[in-house]
């Protein structure tokens, strides 16, 4: 994992030889018995061919294949604003994976399904992250 406190992995990595990819019955087999950390789940996505290198998930280069594991998404917070909270927004879930083929639509309808919301009643908004004020050189 990266030293950044999310569930992103480190850049280069290498199928085989740095991860493994087993079924979630094995997983929880390996955690029971090693006291192992938190799941990682990634998405399968389809893989759409470009002129730079093929799947990392292929055993040849010259093969390539229809779907592959996103192994990069991106990750956001979710910040929920409802009754409880009087309108402010308040941080609900930090650093979830969200695909960067997916439309983000199928994530506000896949959160809101999950919370038991009306998606109609969803939104999503894009904010830069605050400023950082330690690096502030006027004073």
């Amino acid at each position: 994992l990266a030293d950044d406190g999310t569930l992103a992995l480190k850049a280069d990595i290498k199928w085989r030889h740095d991860y493994e990819i087993v079924p979630p019955l094995a997983w929880s087999a390996l955690q029971a018995w090693y006291d192992g950390g938190p799941p990682i789940h990634r998405s399968v996505v389809r893989y759409i061919p470009t002129s730079g290198p093929t799947s990392v998930h292929s055993k040849s280069p010259r093969v390539r294949t229809e779907y592959e594991i996103e192994l990069y998404p991106l990750f956001v917070t979710v910040f929920m604003c409802d009754a409880a909270s009087r309108g402010e927004a308040r941080p609900f879930q930090q650093y979830a994976p969200v695909s960067r083929v997916s439309p983000v639509g199928v994530f506000l309808v896949q959160l809101c399904k999950g919370l038991d919301v009306d998606p109609k009643l969803g939104r999503i908004w894009m904010m830069e992250g605050l400023p950082d004020e330690s690096n502030n050189d006027d004073g």
